[in-house]
């Protein structure tokens, strides 16, 4: 319901958040 800074539920969830992250912003400073 609320995962801001929560665990994504599965490696997958991490992986398009760190990849829209990424899109966002130029630099993976969230890395």
């Amino acid at each position: 319901t609320g995962r801001k800074s929560q665990v994504p539920l599965s490696i997958e969830e991490e992986h398009e958040q760190i990849l829209a992250a990424t899109r966002r912003k130029a630099k993976p400073r969230e890395l």
